[in-house]
């Protein structure tokens, strides 16, 4: 259909032939309506504006989605366009219809930048996500549209939307396991994003198909004989990799496309998961395969919901391969993700979704400790950033994270509690900080102290009180754990009266007076000391534990200018930790 507008009548005919529900005179109503509203405006094309929710309509009915959403696509402009207003479609359509466009439909108050009305819209939409799953799926659809129509707009306009479709939508589209709606998104915004490297890389692969198709066509021939030979009912299917994933490869790894081995993909589809393991098995046997490179995204399926197992292979000329065997229903997901579950009605869907959407519901309430636009919206990219980084509980449990995550990352993953009492940890048997950052395979043990009764975090080196700890951190839930904590919520930015208290420990060598010397260097910094409390606990060194007021942020910066001090002696260990809030 992208040779062509599609009709009211095309998407009818396409809803009805993915779900037998359809109501067609909601969704021709909606399509009246919608036509009569938008009927003086035009498109940056010059075509009369109602193409827009058309193309929308198709492409949600493509996704095999219900009457309301089709009606809600045609409808999606209309209230933030025309003289409609939300009572005015639940009015004349539902409660239901209205609230998806209303979910979809920007806000039109001004604000103080572009960063912040970018910030604030995120939170509306992903607010109206959370309520209802087809609202994120709408906007996705909307922006396929637009993104494969820039071209009438101005340069600047082009760069802007096609970042923010890389950046955001893209993204959420993988992380709902929608891989080829990713992968049309992607390939549009590249396009315009940087259209250089879009074309270089396009006739580079016109010219690799022209030069091995032929040879692919042989290797996907041989494992179709080698299958029937082991009497394996398998299908097979050629994949090349997309233009924008080979810009990033070439980007991350500093690579020629000739030196990327992953170009062409065979996908063998086998009957059930055992046949994916005995068919690896089969051909492994049969090519030479690079032991490093196979991934078993079977037993550990990816975020995205993806699961296969993977190699490169080489033939006896040399080709390399990327080999993939799924059974029909992980294909089946690989393609449509989210949308496979929403369309089968199981009764784990609610749960699936939920879990797709933790780290975009922790990252709404990370805005309400923090109100900066920027520190949302960078936590936002993390927690839809693609790449993944696989490590493991000491018990062999897998945990997966966003790439760059670090210990702290890891431990709130785990559980609040957890991360809450972390006084250290081991990273594959080794102490290590707990600001290391983490690796694939990479074994962590956090250690905490259960009977730790003065505080709920243990930050080493005074970075308790350091803001940047905010961006060592990659998750939004270790960002909120880490505000509610250690910045006290609202109240230091605020200056307000906090009446809270800290509690420093220092191990330090004995001497003459110890305390009392402690105490006169401490109130030189204008700190107030609650309570000092001492304990030997090696034959020259003393444990003294203090209690200090905190009142307000000038208290907060008066002990950070002292831990620094006291924390560049390397006689002295220190520890900080918060008391409950």
């Amino acid at each position: 259909m992208e040779d062509r507008n599609p009709s009211i009548d095309d998407v009818l005919k396409l809803a009805k032939s993915k779900n037998s529900r359809i109501d067609t005179d909601i969704i021709k109503k909606a399509y009246l309506y919608a036509k009569a509203k938008h009927q003086k405006q035009k498109r940056k094309s010059g075509e009369p504006y109602i193409i827009h929710p058309l193309n929308v309509a198709y492409i949600v009915a493509g996704m095999g989605l219900d009457s309301s959403t089709i009606s809600a696509a045609l409808l999606h402009d209309v209230v933030e366009d025309t003289d409609a207003v939300y009572e005015d479609i639940e009015k004349l359509f539902s409660k239901e219809i209205a609230e998806i466009v209303e979910g979809v439909t920007k806000i039109a108050e001004a604000f103080s930048s572009a960063e912040e009305r970018q910030a604030e819209n995120y939170k509306k939409l992903f607010t109206a996500m959370e309520k209802d799953i087809r609202v994120i799926l709408l906007k996705i659809a909307d922006r396929l549209h637009n993104v494969k129509t820039l071209k009438y707009l101005p340069r600047e306009k082009q760069k802007y939307i096609a970042k923010e479709t890389i950046d955001i939508y893209a993204p959420i589209a993988n992380k709902l396991g929608m891989f080829k709606i990713k992968s049309e998104l992607e390939k549009y915004a590249f396009k315009y994003l940087k259209p250089r490297e879009y074309r270089y890389i396009y006739i580079k692969m016109n010219e690799f198909n022209k030069r091995y198709n032929s040879s692919f066509n042989k290797i996907k021939s041989d494992i179709v004989k080698i299958c029937e030979k082991n009497k394996i009912v398998a299908k097979t299917f050629i994949e090349r990799k997309p233009i924008y994933s080979i810009y990033k490869k070439i980007i991350e790894n500093n690579e020629r496309i000739e030196e990327i081995k992953d170009l062409i993909s065979i996908r063998v589809v086998v009957g059930n998961k055992t046949k994916c393991y005995m068919t690896m098995g089969i051909l492994m046997e049969q090519y030479q395969f690079i032991p490093s490179t196979f991934k078993d995204y079977i037993s550990i399926p990816r975020n995205n919901m993806y699961q296969a197992l993977q190699s490169l292979l080489i033939d006896k000329k040399g080709i390399v391969f990327k080999l993939k065997i799924c059974d029909c229903f992980m294909n089946y997901i690989s393609k449509y993700g989210i949308l496979a579950y929403l369309n089968s009605s199981q009764s784990n869907e609610k749960m699936i979704i939920e879990e797709k959407l933790i780290g975009i519901k922790n990252t709404l309430e990370l805005e309400n400790y923090l109100k900066s636009p920027k520190v949302f919206l960078q936590t936002l990219k993390n927690e839809l950033f693609e790449e993944e980084v696989y490590v493991f509980t000491p018990e062999g449990k897998l945990v997966i994270l966003p790439k760059g995550a670090i210990v702290i990352d890891f431990a709130y993953k785990i559980s609040e509690k957890m991360g809450d009492l972390m006084i250290g940890a081991k990273v594959n048997g080794e102490e290590t900080s707990i600001f290391q950052e983490l690796k694939d395979g990479d074994i962590i043990e956090i250690l905490i102290d259960e009977e730790n009764k003065i505080g709920k975090m243990d930050f080493f080196d005074s970075n308790f009180l350091d803001i940047d700890l905010i961006n060592k951190v990659k998750t939004a839930k270790a960002r909120n754990a880490i505000l509610k904590n250690v910045y006290l919520k609202k109240q230091i930015n605020n200056d307000r009266n906090i009446n809270k208290k800290i509690y420093l420990q220092l191990v330090m060598p004995d001497s003459d007076d110890l305390v009392l010397n402690l105490a006169k260097k401490i109130k030189e910094f204008d700190i107030n000391i609650l309570g000092i409390k001492t304990d030997y606990i090696r034959q020259s060194d003393v444990k003294i534990n203090l209690e200090i007021e905190v009142w307000n942020l000038e208290s907060i910066l008066l002990i950070r200018k002292f831990l620094k001090e006291f924390s560049g002696n390397s006689n002295i260990e220190v520890k900080c930790f918060l008391s409950n809030v």
